[in-house]
């Protein structure tokens, strides 16, 4: 039963021994120029360290959008998942939990945020610290707000010269106004100590615009929870520190 598993620190509970409106569930779903998907994760709650709710025999998470209907299956991560083979702006996508034994709730809904595309920078460019980079992309949605992140991938050595991986960035929250610029520097201060960086050597640099549409839980979800569509696109230029 769900109260020993609960007991004995069991991380995960079979849905079986839960109502419906004890499972906490988020959705992400997430659009690109050729497919959406759909990612579901099952909680007793909202805490990180919450039991995960595995579903069981007769139990089924499934989506729909566009007329178009797919089962979400386990995944290693033990998030229930699936894709469709296209992701139309301001499409519905409605997300539905079965029970065998209990309540279903399925209409938990959001819509696709509309396409939009980077026209600068250009993939490629190379840029120097103490520039400016400017972000543009179109069309605008000026009633909305979009995150312009910026992500620096640079080769750092430590104090015996051994190389390694690190990654900083920094994420602005802006009006969807179609611009935003930042100094290169601004992120290049993230990083602990500068001279860490090998000076003249090129680093990718990620530039992402992202925007977010959250939608409403099926009222049958009393314990909770989120649904969220997003779509980003992503330029990687060059940055000299």
């Amino acid at each position: 039963m769900a109260i020993l598993a609960l007991l004995s620190g069991c991380s995960e509970v079979d849905s079986k021994d839960l109502k419906t409106s004890g499972i906490y569930t988020e959705t992400a779903i997430s659009a690109n120029d050729e497919s959406t998907t759909v990612s579901v994760r099952m909680r007793l709650g909202r805490a990180l360290d919450a039991d995960t709710i595995i579903l069981s025999a007769g139990d089924q998470l499934s989506a729909s959008m566009s007329g178009n209907t797919i089962g979400l299956f386990r995944t290693e991560s033990d998030a229930y998942r699936g894709t469709f083979d296209n992701s139309p702006g301001g499409a519905t996508v409605t997300v539905s939990l079965s029970r065998a034994d209990d309540s279903d709730a399925p209409n938990s809904v959001t819509t696709l945020p509309n396409v939009f595309e980077i026209d600068a920078p250009s993939t490629g460019e190379t840029f120097n610290a103490g520039e400016n980079i400017t972000v543009i992309w179109t069309p605008t949605e000026p009633n909305n707000t979009a995150i312009v992140s910026y992500q620096l991938n640079c080769t750092v050595y430590d104090a015996n010269g051994i190389p390694s991986g690190a990654n900083y960035g920094r994420g602005y929250t802006v009006v969807d106004n179609g611009s935003h610029t930042t100094s290169i520097n601004e992120v290049l201060n993230v990083f602990g100590s500068q001279d860490e960086l090998v000076k003249g050597a090129s680093c990718p640099f990620e530039v992402t615009v992202t925007r977010t549409e959250k939608g409403a839980l099926d009222p049958a979800l009393v314990k909770g929870g989120e649904i969220t569509a997003t779509r980003e696109k992503t330029v990687i230029v060059n940055v000299v520190p």
